[in-house]
């Protein structure tokens, strides 16, 4: 996943370079130790947090040991919240050990700056791809600028290969804020990259639209089938019947990108829509944006496999 990012974030650099931005490659010495114990979350939570209920008025709770007694929280933060709740006090002078290691950092990132004559930082927001919904993400770089105090923004770098969106972040000094806005804007307005996300179509009348219809082409043949696509939940529902074909000699039903999409060697199996022995089936399975994506632009064809042979039909979406 790291890898596939850094390719996204290099392309939209060239594109930085090419519009007329100097790019050039850069490393902070020694940055890992700099950044090493210059977070204050631990610090400040339970206690900012306390004092932010105590100003709602009747609360329903008052502190981050009650949300946890009381399973208020999710388990992905479970550890962390745990972790928290041990701390019984903020020591003086650990503050201050962390205050002045953000200082020595702040001054080491503006110092190397200066001394290359850089405008900007620009570096992956994630060195990974965004993880799976309920997993815990690895490789944010938040911490360079939350922890320095100098101002950064992200801008939408590209996709992956499996449709996963990266950002390009870029740090500045302090006040530089509307510089890198303007760096952003120009890379936006030159090569915009954002897609608005399959999965949150535009309401009709305030309700999700209709299952995209997707339909089989050519029409006839020995394969009967029906596709509705809910694109809010990426549902591919389907009902798949093989025509004049005994169940021992059903091989198996499959979906598989286009040759033309997928360049030399021809297309591969992307999807298993029925085993061997199986004439008739009704099922419903997720998708993944990638797969969305191929499906809504025509590049999937549906090919059904007996003894005697096999059926190819293009899946082209309706509307």
């Amino acid at each position: 996943g790291g890898g596939r990012i850094t390719d996204v974030v290099r392309a939209a650099l060239a594109e930085m370079d090419s519009l007329g931005a100097e790019v050039v490659d850069v490393a902070i010495p020694d940055l890992d130790s700099l950044l090493s114990g210059t977070g204050l979350i631990d610090l400040e939570f339970k206690f900012d947090l306390m004092d932010y209920l105590a100003g709602i008025p009747d609360a329903p709770v008052s502190t981050l040991e009650e949300i946890v007694e009381a399973g208020l929280h999710h388990e992905a933060l479970d550890g962390t919240f745990r972790r928290r709740i041990a701390r019984t006090e903020q020591p003086a002078d650990e503050y201050a050990e962390v205050m002045a290691r953000r200082q020595a950092l702040r001054e080491a990132v503006v110092g190397f700056m200066d001394e290359m004559e850089l405008d900007a930082l620009a570096y992956p927001t994630m060195r990974q791809e965004t993880a799976l919904i309920g997993a815990a993400p690895v490789g944010s770089t938040c911490s360079l600028s939350a922890n320095t105090g100098l101002p950064a923004l992200t801008v939408p770098a590209g996709f992956t290969e499996v449709e996963v969106p990266a950002g390009l972040e870029l740090l500045g000094r302090a006040l530089d804020d509307a510089r890198l806005v303007g760096f952003a804007y120009a890379l936006e307005a030159a090569s915009p990259k954002r897609r608005a996300p399959l999965r949150t179509p535009p309401l009709d009348r305030g309700r999700p639209p209709d299952p995209v219809l997707v339909a089989l082409d050519p029409p006839q043949g020995g394969v009967d089938g029906a596709f509705l696509l809910d694109l809010p939940t990426g549902t591919l529902s389907y009902r798949i019947a093989l025509a004049g074909v005994e169940p021992e000699d059903a091989l198996g039903v499959v979906l598989r990108r286009t040759p033309a999409a997928d360049g030399e060697g021809g297309g591969v199996v992307v999807l298993r829509l029925a085993g061997p022995d199986v004439t008739e089936v009704t099922r419903a399975v997720p998708l993944t944006t990638r797969l969305m994506h191929d499906l809504l632009d025509g590049r999937l064809e549906l090919v059904a496999h007996t003894r005697v042979g096999f059926e190819h039909r293009r899946l082209v979406p309706e509307g």
